[in-house]
Parts: structure tokens; C-alpha cells; sequence
């Protein structure tokens, strides 16, 4: 499903897709790849997860509501602070609330080990247990966004106008979704990556890495060329920001009455109306994908 709207931004508008509100709970472009997760368990007899994310991860959220309503059990390597994890709103709430749900808190160079360990363990329980890497980097996630794209075509006649569709840039396994369903339907429209949390180089590799991977899957011969990363609007990095960013989403919110976050979809808008302005872009050519980030939002003081 495509939800699209208007959005109103100081002395324009632009249109934008609603995956904040789509599918599930907390929804965002996490919970539309767990869609595809949860299929490919099911057509594939698997009957467990073991997942990876930080304290506010959208993906550890939307992988543990799959399989909570499943009755799969679901173990979480969390990179972060165990108390964090037990106090904040927003994504940990939603998982505490969870059945079959555990969690184990390590540091960045403990994930693999832990997460092997754990598949290792629903192994010698007698489960058949998918292992997902962070974020949903991998080919079954970026089908998702292979599909949305069709979705969105059949939802709007104005694709002609198409020319640029903007969006948050974490892992790149979204923007290379997006990237080869345009190819597939022959459009040639640009996807600029907001990165919001690595540097241009790094999430470059990242990204075009994952992408190539993803068009040879799909048979696309085409070399992966509309795609656009910037960093310019990282304000330090993952969860960074500055007063004037985090402002200027509170008023986007206020006058349109549609959530963002500070650290994924809203300083990915904050990045695209900066990126628009700067290099004059029309915004009748412009389509902003919002990709979730409201219980990053809720978790907020």
C-alpha cells in the first residue's frame, strides 16, 4: 500500500509517501521490509530471529512485532546502553511489551560473535532460525522497496514529472530498492540519499555495494548512476542536531500536522528543502519519501 499526500514547506510543496503510517505499529520503511521478512520465514519454514540494532532501532522494533504476532521467539543484539534500553520510550516500550522477545547488550565488536552464538543456541532449542543483519541490509529487504516503487507508480499518473525523489540515507538498502524499481520502470529520476549518519564516502560504498548487488539480482544491466548522496546535513552524525534543524521540523509539524524525527526522516526533509533551495530545484519535480521515525520522535523528552 501507497499513502501519498502534500506536504507544506516554507513557501512550497511537495509531495511525499506516507510509510510512516504504514504497516503496522510505529510503521516506517523498517516495517515494510519485516513484511517481506515474515513472508520469505513463512514460505521458507523458519520459525525464529536473531536481529541486530541500537537502543532506538526502528528495525529491532519492526522485526520483533513480526515475530511476537507469529509466536516466534526473537532475540535482539543491542548495541547500547542496557539501561537506556529499560528506561526510554518510543522503540524499546514497544519491545518490552512484546512476548518471546529477549535482548543482549553488547559493544560494536561483540555483534557478529553474539548473533552466531544466538543462531547457534535457537539451533540446539530445535528451531530453524533466520539470522538478519542490522538495518536489513540484504536482498530480501531491498525487494521491498523494488516493489513500492510499482506500488507507487499504480497509485499516481504524475510520474512523468518524477525527477527527483529525496529520502533518509542509513544503511542504503532503501535508496537501492528505490533506485532499481525506477530502473525497472524506465524513469529517469534521480534518488538523493540524505545521509544521517556516515560520511559521503562510507555510505557511498555502502550503498552503491549493496545496489550493484541488487540490479545483478534483477537482471538489470544498467549501471547503478541515479543515485545522489550528500552528508552536508549530518549535524553530527547519528541522533546529532542543531537548534536550527530541530526548529524548523518542529514547524513542519506544527503547521502540517504530519511527524517527523530528528535523527532519520526529519533531518532527512530538514537536508532535501536545504539541497532544493541550493541547487534550485523545481519542487513540482520533487517526491520526499518518508520512511518512519515517530517513536524516535516519542522517545524524545
Amino acid at each position: 500500500m501507497i499513502v501519498l499526500d502534500n506536504l507544506s514547506l516554507p513557501a512550497t510543496t511537495i509531495k511525499v509517501v506516507r510509510d510512516d503510517l504504514y504497516p503496522f505499529v510505529g510503521g516506517g520503511n523498517k516495517a515494510r521490509k519485516a513484511l517481506y521478512y515474515e513472508r520469505y520465514m513463512i514460505e521458507h519454514g523458519l520459525n525464529a530471529i536473531v536481529t541486530t540494532g541500537g537502543v532506538q532501532s526502528n528495525h529491532n522494533r519492526a522485526m520483533a512485532v513480526i515475530a511476537s504476532r507469529n509466536n516466534w521467539p526473537c532475540h535482539l543484539v543491542v548495541h547500547g546502553s542496557e539501561e537506556r534500553f529499560d528506561q526510554e520510550s518510543g522503540n524499546p516500550k514497544l519491545i518490552r511489551a512484546l512476548r518471546g522477545i529477549t535482548t543482549e547488550f553488547v559493544s560494536v565488536d561483540k555483534i557478529s560473535s553474539s548473533m552466531d552464538d544466538a543462531i547457534s543456541r535457537y539451533k540446539e532449542q530445535g528451531y530453524n532460525p533466520l539470522y538478519v543483519t542490522g538495518g536489513g541490509h540484504d536482498l530480501i529487504a531491498g525487494y521491498a522497496y523494488v516493489d513500492a516503487v510499482s506500488e507507487l507508480l499504480k497509485a499516481t499518473s504524475e510520474t512523468s514529472q518524477l525527477k527527483y525523489v529525496f529520502l533518509a540515507l542509513g544503511t542504503g538498502s532503501t535508496v537501492a530498492g528505490i533506485s532499481a524499481g525506477l530502473e525497472l520502470a524506465g524513469l529517469d529520476t534521480t534518488i538523493v540519499g540524505v545521509s544521517i549518519a556516515r560520511k559521503k564516502e562510507r555510505a557511498t560504498d555502502v550503498t552503491m555495494t549493496f545496489a550493484q548487488a541488487l540490479y545483478k539480482e534483477l537482471n538489470l544491466s544498467a549501471p547503478v548512476g541515479n543515485i545522489i548522496i550528500t552528508d552536508e546535513y549530518l549535524c553530527g552524525g547519528y541522533e546529532g542536531s542543531t537548534p536550527e534543524m530541530t526548529q524548523w521540523i518542529d514547524n513542519v509539524i506544527a503547521r502540517t500536522g504530519i511527524f517527523f524525527d530528528y535523527t532519520y526522516s526529519g533531518k532527512a526533509l530538514w537536508g532535501a528543502y536545504n539541497y532544493m533551495t541550493k541547487h534550485k530545484i523545481d519542487p513540482s519535480e520533487v517526491l520526499f519519501w518518508h520512511t518512519g521515525g515517530l517513536m524516535n520522535y516519542l522517545a524524545n523528552p
